[in-house]
């Protein structure tokens, strides 16, 4: 049943039957297995129907997700009014009906319908999470830009120290987080706390004895 509490109010009325933007991957017979049991991509597939209010009115939230989504997570709809036999099958009974897909098994999505609340979900549950160290293409630009700046700081003198002692800065601000915090900064702080352990622990940029602190 639908739960008017769950939707994003903020999102206007859209009439168009397309509820599919270039960045949203459109399903029908001929991808769905594969893109959701073969691609080894995480993901979320919107189920609905071209003519239900509830649909349309997700229409540009879903797109906004699917502009700002982490690359390694596919955030897809599929049209039950086009591919029936599909949506029958996965036993959709209810639109707009949200299912998510993690290491190639299906679950229910039963959070909240804003757009913080759906991308908190993709990038905490789905996302590969940014590995610089192993594959840069994991982590979006801005978390690649720090990645670099702390990578060259690990091979001063101190390197080691210094990402320890911010890794340690980062976990007490995650701690004592205020309430009033963004989910935004909050992402941000455990993201960069998570890409200084993984250059802590390669040890990437030994200790060089021809730098010192002042190059800081």
């Amino acid at each position: 049943l639908f739960n008017s509490s769950l939707l994003d109010t903020s999102a206007d009325l859209k009439t168009d039957e397309c509820l599919d933007s270039s960045d949203v991957l459109k399903l029908n017979r001929s991808n769905f297995a594969s893109t959701l049991f073969r691609s080894g991509k995480n993901g979320m597939v919107k189920f609905y129907q071209s003519w239900c209010g509830h649909s349309i009115k997700m229409k540009p939230t879903w797109e906004q997700l699917a502009m700002l989504a982490h690359p390694s997570v596919f955030i897809a709809s599929i049209d039950c009014g086009a591919e029936k036999e599909i949506c029958r099958s996965h036993h959709i009974t209810s639109y707009p009906t949200f299912r998510y897909y993690l290491n190639g098994i299906e679950q229910d999505y039963n959070g909240a319908w804003s757009l913080e609340a759906l991308r908190d979900f993709v990038d905490t549950t789905l996302a590969v999470q940014c590995n610089p160290i192993e594959d840069a293409k994991t982590c979006s630009d801005r978390s690649l830009k720090y990645a670099e700046k702390w990578m060259e700081k690990s091979s001063m003198r101190n390197g080691q120290t210094m990402i320890l002692n911010e890794i340690d800065r980062l976990e007490k601000m995650m701690l004592n987080a205020e309430s009033s915090t963004t989910t935004q900064l909050r992402r941000w702080i455990r993201q960069r706390r998570d890409i200084l352990k993984i250059i802590q622990e390669h040890k990437v940029g030994l200790p060089s004895e021809t730098r010192s602190n002042d190059e800081f």
